[in-house]
């Protein structure tokens, strides 16, 4: 995030709060790091659009030649709504509905699949369909238990046990397995672990090698939330992945596309969250100060106990004291805990660092509140990229029983 104290605050007054603010030089410029760290001719990255689907943002990522993964119908229909080349477009869902394994065929999206009755289903219904192949590679990792989406356990993902089954599978069925895929967690900060992951990946490459063109190396590397904070090492891990990524390659003679795809990476440290300071509660221990908005608008703190750095715009010279900060929700709403932060006064603006990335994606309408704005800036011009919810936008979907 490249934006100073005094423009978030001239777009505080600009746009009014809560408001949401993405960097697009700062994405730019994670892409180009990416890339850097992987210089593989076949190296290909596609932006986890769950982490932020505003097709305004979607279009920036495009122009450097990104794709994306998707995760949903409707996020498949928002990536063909931006101009991206439905080629350079994955499908990766879980428990999804046929129709939409259906679509993703149809519109040659890439196909990932992750269940034996799915197999069955589009042998079936699109026989001689091109399918990539998503493994769990039975490795715990992540920042978070609900992030470790690549332990034995988890609903994500082919069985490693069943590897054999499987083969069985892709033998009889009339589809054609031309990828394998995986994806470990997020907020993984070990890079042994993701090598670890890289090599059950090549090993499953290798097993299903005889139309094989993609080999894709999911997401989830971890980010600094804080000064200090450990993150993942992508300089190392961009240089044992490439070495060893090649020797794979020559090794078999067979050329084969690497993917990775990013979503925090890319867009979470380029975005900020505003909120205005409503009202202040001292009391003998510490000290409460409540914010317009609520975890309806970023719900990482309350959902998986995320830290969001919160800095007071108004007062950058103020002796800091310990705040809980919290929302105007009637529900324990409660964004950070004992974070010190310059003294807060009714009116304040406040700024949560970090929230580009799965933030306005979960926000919600709960206690009937609507959802914020969103700009985007680039190379010195803010542009609205959403506008401010209404109580009209929200009433818009029901409908008069005439009860």
């Amino acid at each position: 995030m490249n934006l100073d104290a005094s423009h978030l605050l001239g777009y505080a007054e600009k746009y009014g709060t809560p408001l949401y603010i993405y960097d697009g030089n700062a994405i730019l410029g994670q892409i180009h790091k990416l890339k850097s760290w992987f210089p593989i001719p076949e190296f290909r990255v596609h932006f986890a659009m769950k982490a932020l689907t505003n097709r305004n943002v979607l279009k920036l990522v495009n122009s450097t030649g990104c794709g994306f993964d998707t995760v949903s119908i409707e996020e498949m229909q928002i990536a063909l709504s931006s101009g991206v080349d439905p080629a350079d477009v994955n499908f990766t869902p879980s428990g999804a509905e046929r129709e939409e394994y259906l679509f993703a065929i149809e519109h040659g999206i890439g196909l990932h699949v992750d269940n034996l009755d799915m197999l069955e289903f589009i042998a079936k219904n699109k026989p001689g369909a091109e399918v990539i192949l998503r493994f769990n590679p039975a490795i715990r990792a992540g920042g978070h238990h609900q992030l470790q989406v690549g332990d034995e356990d988890s609903k994500f993902g082919l069985n490693v046990r069943e590897t054999e089954v499987i083969a069985d599978y892709v033998r009889r069925l009339d589809v054609k397995v031309v990828g394998v895929h995986i994806h470990v967690g997020s907020d993984i900060s070990t890079v042994e672990k993701y090598f670890e992951a890289f090599e059950f990946l090549l090993q499953k490459a290798h097993e299903f090698r005889k139309d094989l063109r993609y080999i894709n190396f999911g997401g989830g590397y971890k980010v600094a939330y804080k000064p200090g904070d450990h993150e993942t090492d992508m300089h190392e891990l961009g240089r044992m992945v490439t070495e060893r990524f090649i020797r794979f390659q020559e090794t078999h003679h067979q050329p084969m596309q690497l993917i990775m795809e990013p979503g925090k990476f890319l867009v979470g440290q380029a975005g900020v969250f505003l909120t205005q300071a409503t009202t202040v509660k001292h009391f003998r221990k510490r000290s409460i100060a409540y914010v317009n908005s609520g975890f309806n608008h970023l719900i990482r703190p309350m959902y998986y106990g995320a830290y969001h750095r919160i800095e007071n715009l108004s007062r950058p010279g103020a002796e800091k004291d310990q705040y809980h900060i919290v929302g105007y929700l009637c529900e324990t709403d409660t964004f950070s805990s004992n974070q010190e932060v310059a003294e807060i006064h009714p009116g304040d603006i406040l700024a949560f660092y970090n929230a580009g990335a799965y933030c306005y994606m979960m926000a919600s309408n709960y206690n009937s509140r609507v959802r914020p704005a969103e700009i985007l800036v680039k190379d010195g011009k803010d542009y609205l990229i959403r506008r401010r919810e209404t109580l009209q936008d929200m009433l818009a979907t029901e409908v008069d029983a005439g009860i």
